[in-house]
């Protein structure tokens, strides 16, 4: 049975088989999970195709329903009941005293503790949210924080202080969405996406400036990126059979898409080949097709 769910701009249709097929790829989905998927986009009005909530879910692991960060703060900001907020870090300061701070700056001096929020609703007393650093603080396989969190940790925490504020104070426009610095996904997909994209369209641009274009082939790709990934510490070995499926089906299909928008369509052709040959090849050592990115 269709749902149609009245998103953000105009209507759309889910079922089962359109979450299947469109949005999540993984066999282990469970139809629980996607119906339970379909209701937050019916009745918060988001629309998975335009990137609005994306169902994540990696293996066997429970799905994540994740909300676009963009998506939350402007329906948060055309509430009409919103009056804004104000918001920034909260820090042991000099003096080892606790201090509120309005935005993110935290000198060398200070250490940083947490996040705070104060979200003002129409017709009722402003609210104040604190958030704990420790609690959300994301890290990599080896214990060491991830990249954003350990190159602006007070924007992040600031950031998620904020949405929880807002979910605090409208938990019947917000409850049950939240994005993903809030939840364990940044480690294999968001900084995967930051390290593969630029990365391989970098080597191709280099590659077309220098005549070298044929030489870089979909294998020589394949690794470049791993071994990336393993210099970016999201990876332990660049081996793939030691890859995890989703990480490995992200890389294939960044190059798919950058291989996609070069010029020369005689080159496309053979590297095209290549590339339907060793994708082929791949599925056929994962023993099936590969998870999607969703």
């Amino acid at each position: 049975m269709n749902d149609i769910i009245p998103a953000s701009k105009g209507e759309i249709t889910l079922d089962n088989n359109i979450v299947r097929t469109m949005i999540c790829t993984n066999p282990d989905i469970t139809d629980q999970e996607i119906f339970s998927f379909i209701q937050l986009c019916k009745y918060r009005k988001l629309n998975p195709f335009l990137k609005e909530v994306f169902l994540i879910k990696y293996g066997k692991e429970p799905a994540q329903f994740v909300v676009s960060k963009d998506t939350f703060l402007s329906r948060a900001e055309n509430h009409p009941d919103c009056q804004g907020w104000v918001s920034g870090v909260a820090i042991i300061n000099g003096s080892g005293t606790l201090d509120y701070r309005e935005g993110s700056l935290v000198l060398t001096n200070e250490r940083l503790v947490g996040g705070w929020s104060t979200i003002k609703r129409k017709n009722w007393e402003a609210k104040k949210t604190t958030v704990g650093l420790t609690e959300y603080q994301q890290k990599k396989k080896d214990g060491t924080l991830n990249k954003f969190w350990s190159k602006m940790p007070g924007t992040m925490i600031e950031k998620i202080a904020i949405v929880k504020g807002i979910r605090e104070i409208f938990p019947q426009d917000f409850g049950g969405m939240y994005i993903e610095d809030e939840m364990e996904v940044r480690e294999v997909q968001t900084e995967l996406e930051k390290v593969t994209h630029d990365d391989i369209k970098l080597m191709f641009v280099r590659a077309k400036s220098t005549n070298e274009l044929v030489d870089y082939d979909s294998n020589a790709l394949i690794k470049y990126v791993l071994s990336k990934c393993v210099e970016a510490g999201i990876l332990e070995s660049n081996s793939k059979k030691d890859v995890p499926k989703v990480m490995l089906t992200y890389v294939l299909g960044e190059i798919e898409k950058i291989r996609d928008k070069r010029v020369n369509d005689a080159l496309d052709k053979n590297i095209q080949n290549e590339f339907d040959e060793l994708k082929k090849q791949q599925e056929d050592e994962l023993g099936g097709e590969p998870d999607a990115k969703v």
